[in-house]
């Protein structure tokens, strides 16, 4: 317990000591004068003492505890976290959720979540008192956390336009990352630090909160923390999001006749997941997609829509839908994105009703075939080589029906002995392969560290690599430069397991993490994969997690493997950076020649389908992730310097985030502000040249309007501070608005030093004791008759035998 005026609270108590000196006093000793009937008085006394004694007590108590409640009641006592808080000076740190789901919007309500989130932190703002040297800090939950005001300030009408300023955005709530903020700046003060309050103004629905995430780490060694907590939403939402946009060719190509309009279709998956109290009931949703390019031809015709429905039954909380999406193709020689869009109805988060993803559109793949030579087939299947059947599968000229395909992809070959090594001036390290979307290399060993570089550089710029071993070679040391070269931590064997007999290859492939390569060719992989057989294979073994496997021979070995080279610079080696850094140029390694002394996969109907899928679809993954989730650090682009904000395509405009001037990027791809808000970013190097697109979507895990109960929050929050209040609704924000005056207990934050408050309550309790010590005072007087035992008469003679 504390008192919101101590000094006065102090002095009333001190006075409980007069009473007692009176008490004391009027007990001293005089001088005796003896009289007549002092026997019978003095027998009297005797009899009546323990009596007396008792009453006196009683008297004392009685006035004691009247001086102490008029003390105490004039100091005005006050309990818990938010009396505490009270005595001054204090510093408060307001976390304000302004996440995704901060902007959840009832219906037919005008105002959003964040709306009562800033007016109870105002009102509490209001309640601190600048001149007791009240101060206040401010974090904003939108992931990342943000100190918008630390270290704390008293120039509390500041803060306060600050918070009216805030608004929702599209990531999640960082509760945790608001938390070690506060603990960084409690170390740098330790006063604060030894008694810290933190204030969390937020509905808590499912999406600003991670109740997996641990806190425990965020507890203070010493001292003791105190949290205000806004009460959970009870009010039940709706809401349904769109978390994915999957195409199903991650690169398209026009298909379109010399003169006609230059378009592609593809397949599109969306994904969707919903939350709310209406799980438990039937709904349908409407979904629309279609594609636009950047920078549209003023004569193009706008790009058809296309709609599907999905029908939810009650329980289901996912679901995916397909459609048919007509994109159109950039002009000749560009090589520009395509914004695929997918919408769906309004419900009470907007921002998760639409996403953006950007897809590579290409007139053809531009292939190098790293291998000396001619190659093409010529002369006889038993004459071919490696390169020789990677160039019929990717251009098969031989078959009338595939001539088209010719003009989709182009392969390139280029003797590795002459070419790989930057020549003077070269624009960049990757040299003349800088150009390619994908380099193949059926003779590894003819590639020296020098031309490791340049492939490591050209993967780096986003080319697929396709790697296999050198047929008619016994020892396989040349893959010591591939794995030093591409940062690999494989171990290849140097001679090859034979199998006799053959073993064919695997029908059930492996689980594939994200998007699988081979998807199109599901319907019939199992069959084709069944007729191709191995007769020997490089061993290859590798740390968990550093490669995934395609393919497999029967038996468990793998024959084709896929992963990602590892980061170049030493700073990005580990955690988060590292898998930004991996995230362009995509290995795919087979453990055997393309050759049919060791398979016999090229002369099987599994080897063009193969070949091309593993080309058009690796091309796409190669080229990095084109979405990013909003306060997520984008992917490492090779030489991108900025991020730049671009129009939407669909309103020529900038997306409405509060990012509109370049963001600078350091040397690690990192941005130099973090982007919290969807939109479309290009990022830019040193030149001004697009290197890639990126759209920013909302964070389909902050969208969940699921309600959280008291408990659960406790529980959650229970390792942060020692003891949680809640704010109750309306606790903190009175009918006016955010700035009207508090009209409840949180008011006691607040302190008039001109009037001192009393507290009524126990002023009362002071007026009854007073009552009960008046009627207990005339009691024990004793200034009364007893009947029958007196008469006026003998009264008046007792009275005068005293006084003689």
């Amino acid at each position: 317990m504390t008192f919101l005026n101590p000094i006065l609270a102090a002095i009333g108590l001190a006075c409980i000591a007069l009473p007692i000196i009176i008490h004391i006093l009027m007990r001293r000793r005089r001088q005796p004068v003896r009289w007549a009937a002092m026997k019978f008085l003095l027998e009297a006394y005797q009899r009546q003492r323990r009596r007396m004694n008792l009453e006196q007590l009683l008297l004392l108590a009685c006035r004691c505890l009247l001086v102490a409640l008029l003390a105490v009641a004039v100091g005005k006592p006050v309990l818990g976290s938010l009396a505490a808080l009270a005595q001054g000076p204090r510093t408060l740190y307001m976390l304000i959720d302004n996440s995704l789901a901060s902007g959840a919007r009832p219906p037919g309500e005008a105002g959003a979540a964040i709306e009562s989130n800033k007016a109870a932190a105002i009102a509490m703002l209001n309640q601190l008192d600048p001149a007791r040297g009240d101060r206040v800090a401010i974090i904003t939950l939108a992931e990342p956390a943000d100190a918008l005001v630390l270290p704390a300030t008293a120039d509390h009408a500041a803060a306060a336009d600050l918070i009216r300023a805030l608004r929702p955005l599209d990531s999640r709530a960082d509760v945790a990352g608001a938390l070690a903020k506060v603990r960084e700046e409690s170390r740098r003060t330790p006063d604060a630090a030894n008694d810290l309050w933190l204030a969390l103004f937020s509905e808590l629905r499912a999406g600003s909160t991670d109740l997996e995430a641990a806190l425990t780490s965020l507890r203070q060694a010493e001292g003791s923390t105190h949290i205000l907590v806004q009460s959970p939403a009870t009010a039940p939402l709706d809401n349904i999001a769109i978390t994915a946009v999957q195409p199903a060719r991650s690169v398209l190509l026009s298909t379109a006749e010399p003169g006609a309009p230059r378009t592609a279709t593809t397949n599109v998956r969306v994904a969707l997941r919903r939350s709310g109290a209406g799980l438990t009931n039937a709904a349908v949703s409407t979904i629309s997609a279609d594609a636009v390019t950047l920078q549209p031809s003023p004569t193009s015709a706008p790009a058809p829509r296309t709609q599907t429905t999905v029908n939810w039954t009650p329980g289901q909380d996912t679901a995916i839908a397909n459609l048919s999406v007509e994109v159109p193709v950039p002009a000749q020689g560009s090589r520009g994105p395509v914004i695929l869009r997918a919408s769906i109805d309004a419900d009470a988060v907007a921002a998760d009703n639409t996403f953006r993803r950007p897809i590579i559109t290409r007139e053809r793949l531009e292939i190098a075939l790293l291998a000396p030579g001619s190659v093409g087939g010529q002369g006889t299947i038993t004459t071919y080589t490696p390169a020789d059947w990677l160039a019929l599968a990717l251009a098969p000229e031989a078959d009338p029906m595939r001539r088209r395909q010719s003009g989709e992809i182009r392969v390139t070959a280029i003797d590795p002995a002459r070419a790989l090594s930057p020549p003077p001036g070269s624009r960049s390290a990757a040299g003349q392969l800088a150009d390619f979307d994908a380099i193949l290399l059926p003779r590894p060993d003819l590639v020296d560290a020098a031309g490791w570089r340049m492939v490591r550089a050209a993967a780096d710029l986003g080319a697929l690599l396709i790697i296999s071993p050198p047929a008619g070679v016994q020892s396989h040391a040349w893959s010591d430069a591939m794995l030093e070269g591409l940062g690999l931590e494989w171990q290849i064997a140097r001679e090859a397991t034979a199998y006799t007999p053959s073993r064919p290859l695997a029908a059930d492939r492996p689980a594939a993490s994200g998007v699988n390569l081979l998807d199109l060719l599901s319907a019939e992989l199992p069959e084709l994969l069944k007729r191709a057989s191995v007769s020997q294979s490089l061993t290859i073994t590798a740390p968990q997690g550093s490669l995934e496997p395609l393919i497999n021979i029967d038996g468990g070995a793998p024959f084709l493997v896929m992963a990602q080279a590892a980061p170049a610079a030493p700073s990005a080696a580990r955690g988060e950076d590292a898998a930004r850094a991996a995230s362009r140029g995509v290995i795919l390694f087979f453990t055997s020649a393309i050759d049919l002394a060791w398979t016999d996969l090229p002369t099987k109907p599994l080897m063009v389908p193969l070949i091309q899928e593993l080309v058009r679809q690796g091309v796409g993954r190669s080229n990095g992730p084109r979405t990013v989730t909003a306060g997520a650090l984008p992917p490492s682009i090779a030489g991108a310097v900025e991020l730049a904000p671009i129009n939407d395509p669909a309103s020529g405009e900038l997306a409405p985030g509060p990012i509109t001037q370049p963001i600078a990027l350091d040397a690690t791809g990192r941005p130099a502000m973090p982007v919290r808000s969807q939109g479309l970013f290009a990022a830019r190097t040193n030149t001004g040249a697009t290197a890639a697109v990126l759209a920013y979507n909302a964070d389909p895990r902050a969208g969940l309007t699921t309600v959280r109960s008291r408990d659960e929050i406790a529980r959650w929050l229970s390792p942060v501070g020692d003891d949680l209040t809640w704010i109750e609704p309306g606790a903190a924000s009175a009918p006016g608005g955010p700035d009207a005056a508090p009209t409840n207990d949180i008011g006691a934050l607040a302190r008039d030093r001109h009037i001192p408050p009393i507290s009524f309550p126990l002023l009362i309790a002071a007026l009854v004791i007073a009552a009960v010590e008046t009627m207990l005072a005339r009691w024990f007087s004793h200034a009364r008759v007893e009947s029958g035992l007196a008469t006026p008469g003998t009264l008046q003679t007792a009275t005068g035998a005293a006084a003689a």
